[in-house]
């Protein structure tokens, strides 16, 4: 069950005590897989961090990764969606920019070994991952013949070093950033490089999604440009290249990005911050337009529970979680929830079980689908590949 009170979190970059409070985020609780029922989105005031407060410890973060990964892929035997392969081989042309053939590469965050895969085959032949799911190892050795070591960055003991560390959509989910980047020092070796990409907050309102989607549970760092600079400055690397860019998640939807090169410093890190702005102006506009997209579900979901029509939902995530607390669905007549990771087949929430697709036959109702990024391909997967005919209820 969730914990009552967790402690207040300094700034992970400044470790100022000094915060504004500028929204909470409330989840529901599904057994087996809920963890977090919340936290306040919150700005530092020494330095304009945005970051998630009143969490849990990094080792529950890192327990969680390890036994409810959403990134194993395993309905599709652990192969990434064509629209992130694509992606992987942009960051591989990038990479080949700042580093040779021969050097030592290491992914955090692997996943099932794409992106390493695309640089095995462009010629680099030290490549090495680190994931928390034992899954994604096996998949990665499988898939590519990589090797990944199995857990996290808190966790890893390895003494090695190696010339060029990626992290891509990690740091973004580490709840002790202080200790993540400490480690990372120390990982690489003198006169090397990492690649970071994260979401870029100052852009969240320019994109289309589901209201609050960014405060998930698993976003708990919100960077702008500035903030990924005050962070590996302070922990002693030097900007060598940064871009920004949307990028694809599903053929409509887009995430804005930061992605930049750093290179470790002989000279340690530097305490000097400048002040970011922009991440509370980002999040204030994207709070005021989420309020907005909410008003218009809230339309769609009432008359459900008014009328008390048996329903299925499909979708157990940050978006089922949010709206059966931030909204009336938790009081609609809810037949069953439906979700196509496994990982979630004995889960359930007030004693409504969470069911794989294939179960959708049984069920006539209709089908909400509690997902913004994902919903074409949802109704894809119901009328194409399972061939049910129930009436479905669009959100977006």
């Amino acid at each position: 069950m969730f914990t009552e009170k967790f402690r207040q979190r300094c700034c992970p970059i400044c470790n100022s005590a000094e915060r504004k409070k500028l929204y909470r985020q409330s989840f529901a609780y599904f057994s087996n897989i809920g963890f977090l029922e919340g936290y306040d989105v919150v700005i530092c005031g020494g330095c304009g961090f945005g970051y998630a407060d009143l969490i849990p410890e990094q080792s529950e973060f890192d327990l969680y990764y390890q036994k409810l990964s959403k990134y194993e892929h395993r309905d599709a035997d652990g192969s990434e969606s064509p629209i992130d392969s694509r992606r992987f081989i942009d960051v591989a042309d990038l990479i080949a920019h700042f580093t040779e053939k021969n050097t030592r590469i290491l992914e955090i965050g692997c996943a099932t070994g794409t992106l390493l895969g695309v640089l095995k085959r462009n010629g680099f032949r030290h490549v090495q991952g680190l994931d928390p799911s034992a899954y994604c190892a096996e998949a990665a050795r499988r898939l590519f013949g990589v090797e990944v070591m199995v857990g996290t960055i808190s966790t890893m003991t390895t003494a090695a070093t190696f010339d060029f560390i990626i992290l891509i959509g990690v740091l973004e989910h580490i709840a002790d950033l202080d200790q993540a980047l400490a480690k990372l020092y120390k990982l690489t070796s003198d006169g090397g490089s990492v690649y970071i990409e994260v979401p870029d907050a100052a852009g969240f309102s320019c994109c289309p999604d589901a209201p609050f989607q960014q405060f998930s549970t698993e976003h708990i760092n919100y960077f702008s440009v500035h903030a990924l600079s005050n962070l590996m400055r302070r922990h002693g690397f030097e900007l060598q290249y940064r871009e920004q860019k949307m990028k694809p998640q599903t053929g409509m939807q887009f995430m804005p990005t930061v992605g930049a090169v750093y290179r470790k410093s002989c000279y340690g890190g530097d305490d000097c911050f400048n002040y970011d702005a922009e991440t509370e102006a980002g999040l204030t506009l994207y709070i005021q337009r989420s309020k907005l997209i909410d008003k218009g579900i809230h339309r769609e979901i009432d008359p459900l529970v008014d009328g008390q029509e048996p329903i299925i939902v499909w979708g157990v995530g940050t978006h089922t979680f949010r709206l059966l607390k931030a909204c009336r669905l938790g009081e609609a007549n809810i037949m069953a929830f439906i979700d196509s990771n496994p990982m979630y087949a004995t889960a359930e929430y007030q004693g409504i079980p969470v069911l794989q697709p294939c179960r959708l036959q049984d069920y006539p109702y209709r089908v909400l689908i509690s997902s913004r990024v994902y919903q074409n391909e949802i109704v894809s997967q119901i009328r194409d590949r399972l061939k049910c005919e129930n009436e479905l209820i669009l959100l977006y």
